[in-house]
């Protein structure tokens, strides 16, 4: 058998090295033009960061609420915290969405509630956003977040707000078009947490709300780890079902 040489022998290094990163680039190229414009984006940052030295670490998002954008119609909603059956008091408007093609409409008051699906514990904290358009409001306002039930009651409502730690319950301003709001709240003893909205009596209120979103950031980030209301509202946009954020060491 021929010996190589030393000359040979690193040329052969080099040529192997070469053909590696050529391979790992092709196989980058074609990961790339499999994903769609928007993980295009977020793999593009996470390359750029990882190659500027910051560590990011990934986390599973999982939204408590099913149909939180209406598009099932009044799938998963109620009229009472312990009902029968799905159904409303308001409607549900095909006119008038912040995505999609349809938002439930609270006009001139009613209540809908759903019960938050997912391991929850006490002192949990849960963070709730939606998109609000309210075209007239009288007194009392959107009634709108996170509550538990009192009254264990067979259709009844009797939904008292969680411990609000940032943000909060009520909104009467009026709006020209959809607009975000957001709250953090913990959980006391009562680990049965609604999503409640609606409008009292005497409120007269024309209000579309959509893209309702719960995740139990306890649950997700880990205790004394949660990220605050205004990083939530920021970075985390409606999704249903599960989806991935990365949070890096300079957020």
């Amino acid at each position: 058998m021929k010996k190589l040489s030393n000359k040979g022998f690193a040329a052969s290094v080099v040529l192997y090295g070469a053909s590696t990163i050529i391979i790992l680039v092709l196989l980058l190229i074609l990961s790339i033009l499999s994903t769609g414009e928007k993980n295009v984006s977020g793999m593009a940052d996470t390359i750029k960061m990882e190659a500027s030295g910051v560590k990011g670490t990934t986390y599973q998002l999982r939204n408590m609420i099913v149909n939180g954008g209406f598009e099932d119609g009044v799938y998963s909603w109620k009229k009472y915290m312990i009902p029968i059956e799905d159904s409303i008091h308001g409607k549900i408007d095909s006119t008038n969405s912040k995505s999609g093609s349809k938002s439930i409409l609270i006009d001139p008051n009613g209540w809908q509630y759903q019960r938050l699906t997912g391991a929850i514990s006490t002192n949990d904290k849960l963070y709730f956003s939606a998109h609000i358009n309210i075209k007239e409001v009288n007194s009392e306002g959107l009634s709108i977040g996170l509550t538990y039930n009192s009254k264990k009651e067979e259709n009844t409502s009797w939904g008292v707000p969680i411990e609000i730690l940032e943000g909060k319950y009520y909104y009467n301003t009026l709006t020209t078009e959809f607009s975000k709001i957001g709250a953090i709240g913990k959980v006391g003893d009562d680990m049965e947490v609604f999503v409640q909205l609606g409008a009292g009596s005497t409120a007269d209120i024309n209000a579309n709300v959509d893209n309702i979103v719960v995740i139990n950031l306890t649950k997700t980030f880990g205790a004394g780890n949660e990220p605050n209301l205004a990083w939530c509202n920021a970075n985390i946009e409606y999704f249903e079902g599960t989806t991935s954020i990365t949070v890096y060491e300079n957020e």
